[in-house]
């Protein structure tokens, strides 16, 4: 990975349980890999479950070089005992990391919170009481299994000593087949380096305006790939255009001139060279998935400072239909916090409401009625009337020529203009449609209803005075929804626009 993703910060998650945990963590922080340190018990009551002070020593020695370390959140409730609390822990960890290595034997030994079990929560999904019954076996939380083929340590020594070989193979998750799983997580991690190369470049090329807000950095990185996407898709439709005028042309002269030819190959030429910079630099999945990726961290923001305790990471997901996709990964690794639980309703938390309340809801309630709704319908207009006339205008040339065809005279010239006119009402169409501004004109609508609905109810908790438990509840179930269709609608938009890749236009 090291090699493979040189942008990418590596992060080892490890509770440097004796054995197979520490031998990993050391050998992560010599490639200079980060170590975080979740821990079933408070370090005291966990030290107490090794054999030697000798392990101990150790185990305080590497927890000294972690970046962080932390109690996982547990209930604490007395039913608990202590082989559930290490399989929290476990399950802990196959929630947040994108790749399990598990030294193991293969054994099922019926061990609670052993390997087995953590090999079964990233391959099958989480069961309760680990997670939440809404969220048990989601498959938000599968991924890939780097098993390293090993022996248990015998400790009897009249136990025949261990073999040295040792054997990986990586295993996937059943929801698709073995190729599949390979290429689509394989494209996981190739995103999130991309996407972190992005993010650096974009620093270094203007390092007087850094940004230290994280979805501001992603914002700018969208904003760059949608210029470039904006112009190239711009060109190419003009390069068409004016390669298939200059062919016409070339057809009508009856000396069928060589520059018009050379002209018409080279508009075309320019055109595919456009697309295929376009495509090989993923520009246009770079910039949707950016874009997405900002939305994403605008509700998980929010939600933050409205105390609601919900997974973006695991609403996108589930909005995906278990489609294998690198923006979960990214949310939960960027919004997700590292032990620690939701903080409760305190004196500030009105105010954070109404934070929420006027950056969130009503800025994006304006956004998508005037900003962008309205920007969307204007354009749609403007190409439908455009495309309309184009075809309106052929039509009339096109009578005008049979009309004058009748009376013995014929116009090639006027054909030709009537012929180019329908291709630049064809060519404005599929512009339009490649855009989908029809499309986001009535989604942008949805949208600036959905917010001036969440606006007037969140009003009405804020409006009666100090607002007891049960309105609170009601506030975040409001910010609760209002988020989640947030993301839906985030989704949506990424498919839409997934399926409508950049091509160059036939004419």
């Amino acid at each position: 990975m090291k090699r493979d993703y040189p942008f990418t910060c590596i992060v080892v998650w490890s509770p440097l349980a004796e054995g197979a945990d520490r031998l990993v963590a050391r050998e992560a922080l010599e490639l200079g890999c980060r170590l975080v340190v979740p821990m079933p018990f408070e370090q005291t009551e966990y030290e107490s479950d090794f054999e030697s002070s000798e392990s101990v020593d150790e185990f305080r020695a590497l927890l000294a070089r972690a970046d962080r370390a932390f109690v996982v959140p547990h209930d604490g409730g007395q039913n608990e005992d202590r082989s559930s609390i290490y399989a929290r822990c476990a399950a802990y960890v196959v929630k947040h990391c994108v790749e399990l290595i598990a030294l193991w034997d293969g054994r099922v030994n019926g061990r609670v919170g052993g390997a087995a079990d953590s090999v079964a929560f990233k391959l099958e999904g989480i069961p309760t009481p680990y997670v939440p019954e809404s969220n048990a076996f989601d498959m938000a939380f599968a991924g890939p299994v780097l098993h390293v083929q090993t022996q248990r340590a015998k400790k009897s020594t009249h136990d025949a000593p261990p073999t040295t070989s040792v054997s990986t193979r990586l295993l996937y998750p059943p929801m698709l087949l073995e190729a599949e799983a390979r290429n689509a997580f394989d494209k996981v991690k190739r995103n999130i380096d991309q996407f972190n190369r992005d993010v650096l470049r974009l620093a270094g090329d203007n390092a007087h305006e850094q940004a230290t807000d994280t979805r501001i950095q992603v914002e700018l990185v969208a904003g760059r790939y949608q210029r470039r996407v904006g112009r190239s898709l711009i060109a190419i439709f003009l390069l068409i255009f004016f390669a298939a005028v200059g062919f016409n042309v070339y057809l009508y002269l009856a000396h069928h001139p060589l520059v018009i030819l050379l002209a018409y190959l080279t508009f075309s030429g320019a055109a595919s060279a456009i697309y295929f910079v376009t495509r090989n630099g993923a520009w246009q999945e770079r910039y949707q998935d950016s874009r997405a990726l900002a939305e994403a961290l605008r509700v998980a923001e929010y939600w933050r400072l409205a105390n609601v305790n919900e997974s973006v990471a695991n609403c996108i997901a589930r909005a995906q239909h278990a489609e294998v996709d690198w923006l979960p990964v990214a949310v939960r690794a960027l919004t997700e916090p590292v032990g620690e639980l939701t903080p409760r309703e305190d004196s500030e938390t009105v105010n954070r409401l109404r934070v929420v309340d006027d950056r969130w809801i009503v800025d994006q309630q304006e956004y998508f009625a005037r900003i962008a709704g309205g920007r969307e319908h204007r354009h749609e207009r403007i190409a439908a009337t455009i495309a309309m006339a184009g075809i309106v205008l052929s039509v009339a040339i096109s009578i005008v020529v049979g009309l004058l065809s009748r009376v013995g005279y014929t116009s090639e010239a006027i054909a030709l203009v009537a012929t180019n006119c329908a291709l630049a009402a064809a060519l404005i169409r599929g512009y339009a449609d490649k855009r989908g501004w029809s499309e986001h004109a009535r989604r942008y609508d949805r949208m600036a209803l959905l917010f001036a609905r969440a606006h007037v109810a969140l009003a009405e908790v804020l409006d009666a005075g100090t607002p007891n438990p049960r309105e609170y509840v009601r506030a975040r179930v409001i910010l609760r929804r209002l988020g989640e269709e947030a993301i839906r609608e985030n989704v949506s938009w990424l498919t839409l626009h997934r399926t409508r890749p950049i091509e160059v236009p036939h004419t």
